[in-house]
């Protein structure tokens, strides 16, 4: 590797390139984002609430930064209550893993809301439920947990 012209080098004897950066395993992820609040880090309890985006959290941590005025910079698209909906959601102890988090299941398919599987939650009404589920059961102008229109 002389480059004297009796050898031809490849690029990758040439070009030192960084190394590639450790990955935080995705599913650990999409699960952390799953089972606890996105605004506090805890694991979820009743009540949940969510915004606009879809992030899940506990209703007692985001009243409580609201009347403190200490929200932080990612979180401003949350002004007030009415930001926020509070979701129709029964949670499950985990025996899968038997850590002791709570899961959400979808009341159709008995999904389980991971981060993998697209849920939706239809603003008018609040029920979650998997996208899959709204798919398949057709649901056009009523919600098809509780029947309420949309």
């Amino acid at each position: 590797m002389g480059n004297d012209g009796g050898s031809i080098p490849h690029r990758r004897e040439v070009v030192k390139t960084k190394k590639k950066e450790e990955r935080i395993e995705t599913h650990a992820l999409a699960k952390d984002k799953a089972t606890t609040c996105a605004l506090t880090k805890e694991p979820l309890q009743q009540p949940i609430v969510v915004c606009r985006l879809g992030n899940l959290y506990n209703k007692e941590a985001i009243i409580k930064r609201l009347l403190e005025k200490t929200m932080p910079v990612a979180f401003r698209h949350i002004q007030k209550l009415k930001d926020i909906k509070e979701a129709k959601v029964e949670l499950k102890d985990n025996e899968v893993d038997g850590d002791g988090t709570k899961i959400i299941l979808c009341p159709i398919t008995q999904m389980e809301y991971n981060g993998f599987h697209k849920f939706i939650m239809p603003w008018s009404c609040g029920c979650i439920m998997s996208e899959e589920a709204a798919k398949e059961l057709k649901m056009d102008d009523k919600c098809i947990v509780c029947s309420t229109p949309i």
